[in-house]
């Protein structure tokens, strides 16, 4: 069966010497896995630079039943990146952002919401001109939301210690529980009241940036099954230093 829709590429796997097996977050179908055949080929229409971290693609592809991987006939560019590919330091957020998609994205079936957001903060990443520094500690606390374990916005002066567990701010810190720091759970309320637009706001130090960095990924791991730890952000925070 013929089926077109949009996606977006979170990993490229060498198959063979002249094919690719590519994992992408699709509109209407979530996580599937597609095989591109023909990329070295002069005359191929499959170029090896659609297939970047976190390109957005419109493609045609034949789904078989019974067959994880799909096979890609027609593609084409959905959204051309002016910035990402060439901004190293927005190239190196999408590379982390890409490895943290996959390895929460997971459903085999259409999440409408959830794909615009990605799509929507990365349009916005690629756009934005102003201190970009803190947009994936934001997008991080967003993408929880998406996927069901988002952090209750309950921080006050009295609330004022992060239960990484239980996902919200507490007067103390209980016994046998996790919490973050009083001013490390000042920092993560921030984060998460941060919209894109006011990203300068937030001003975090490198140090700042690098410890909720550390937090939240730990936030991850709690409550996503099988997150482990990442490779990108030791890049990540290299680049941002």
């Amino acid at each position: 069966m013929l089926s077109q829709t949009n996606g977006i590429v979170l990993q490229t796997v060498k198959y063979s010497e002249n094919s690719l097996i590519v994992k992408m977050y699709t509109e209407q179908k979530g996580i599937n896995s597609f095989m591109v055949n023909s990329v070295k080929s002069k005359r191929s229409r499959f170029k090896p630079v659609y297939f970047q971290p976190l390109s957005i693609l419109d493609f045609v592809a034949y789904y078989k039943e019974n067959r994880e991987i799909a096979q890609l006939k027609e593609i084409s560019s959905c959204l051309q990146y002016k910035a990402i590919p060439y901004d190293v330091f927005k190239s190196a957020q999408a590379l982390f952002i890409a490895e943290v998609l996959l390895k929460t994205l997971r459903e085999s079936e259409s999440n409408y919401n959830l794909y615009c957001f990605v799509t929507g903060s990365l349009d916005f990443l690629d756009n934005y001109t102003g201190r970009a520094a803190d947009f994936h500690l934001v997008f991080l606390l967003n993408l929880a939301i998406y996927l069901g374990f988002a952090p209750q916005n309950n921080y006050s002066g009295a609330f004022r210690f992060f239960n990484m567990h239980e996902g919200k701010f507490d007067e103390s810190k209980a016994k046998d529980e996790y919490y973050l720091d009083e001013n490390l759970s000042k920092l993560f309320a921030q984060v998460m009241n941060c919209a894109y637009e006011h990203l300068e706001d937030l001003s975090l130090s490198y140090i700042q940036r690098k410890e909720i960095l550390a937090k939240i990924l730990e936030f991850f791991r709690i409550h996503v099954n099988g997150f482990g730890v990442l490779k990108s952000n030791v890049i990540l925070e290299e680049v941002l230093a």
